[in-house]
């Protein structure tokens, strides 16, 4: 595993070429109160200030996140990418999103941790960014409430600002692992990194 360097113009780069897409089969859904056991075919729109709660479930399409809601995710399946902008978004326990994980500025919502990725499998590369001012954000953790989890792509972890503790271990990721611009640095340790290691990292 190398450890690399690089300039803001890269990381930039390497942010932005990664694709927000999924797996468009159907007109938007709107996700408004909790989905246990059930098969979706259908793109989720979770609207400003709702909570949507998957569980036990596998969704065919891409599940978006609005401003001021919340997506809780567990034990499920999702078929396509998971974006969200000032959302909060919770990937808990035995889930597998195939394509991307996307989170702009995540926040808590009714005191809710902003963003967790506890124990799943994600088939493409995850991107957290542009956090500010929240208390914490955990992808894996050394502790049995949130363990690691395999990205089979890219993390990049960028221009995050976490008052208390940022967590970034025990995870198995195929790609690079990139951080850059956190503050404080991410805790990150125990990570299998099949790529470069570069930045904060």
């Amino acid at each position: 595993m190398a450890r690399w360097r690089v300039g803001a113009a890269v990381v930039i780069l390497l942010v932005t070429t990664l694709s927000w897409a999924g797996t468009a089969v159907a007109e938007p859904l709107e996700c408004t109160e909790d989905h246990f056991g059930e098969t979706i075919h259908s793109d989720l729109v979770v609207p400003t200030g709702e909570v949507c709660r998957i569980q036990n479930s596998e969704v065919f399409g891409t599940i978006t996140v609005s401003p001021g809601s919340r997506l809780v995710v567990n034990r499920s399946t999702v078929n396509g990418s998971i974006l969200a902008t000032d959302a909060s978004v919770q990937i808990l326990q035995d889930n597998h999103v195939t394509h991307n994980v996307v989170t702009r500025r995540p926040q808590p919502v009714d005191g809710v941790l902003a963003f967790g990725l506890c124990r799943s499998a994600i088939g493409g590369s995850l991107i957290v960014r542009d956090t500010v001012g929240v208390q914490q954000l955990f992808i894996g953790t050394d502790q049995d409430f949130c363990l690691g989890n395999t990205i089979g792509g890219t993390l990049t972890y960028v221009n995050n600002q976490v008052a208390a503790h940022q967590r970034i271990m025990d995870n198995v990721i195929g790609g690079h692992l990139l951080c850059q611009g956190n503050a404080p640095p991410p805790e990150v340790s125990g990570n299998t990194v099949g790529g470069h290691t570069i930045g904060q990292c």
